[in-house]
């Protein structure tokens, strides 16, 4: 896997990212499929992952991974998505 960031200048309260991070994280386990798009709101914070047509399964561990490429390019309490083939998760 690699990193395809995009970073979009928003920015939010770490704790609450971080707790909605792990509801999504927790919530795809270890594969869930969706169409269209996931995700997990905590307080001022969404974490969300979008299916731009070809419907999706996402594992928490593939999302993890995202979430380190977007901190890692963004900051720790910035939004930005890493972009795969045909989806994007966003936090």
């Amino acid at each position: 896997m690699t990193c395809d960031v995009s970073c979009n200048g928003q920015t939010g309260n770490q704790d609450d990212m971080n707790t909605a991070e792990s509801g999504l994280a927790g919530y795809l386990g270890s594969g869930r499929s969706f169409s269209g798009s996931v995700s997990w709101n905590w307080n001022s914070a969404w974490a969300f992952g979008c299916d731009y047509g070809n419907g999706q399964t996402a594992t928490s561990d593939l999302y993890n991974f995202d979430i380190r490429c977007v901190k890692a390019q963004c900051g720790s309490s910035k939004g930005g998505w890493n972009s795969h083939p045909s989806w994007k998760s966003t936090y």
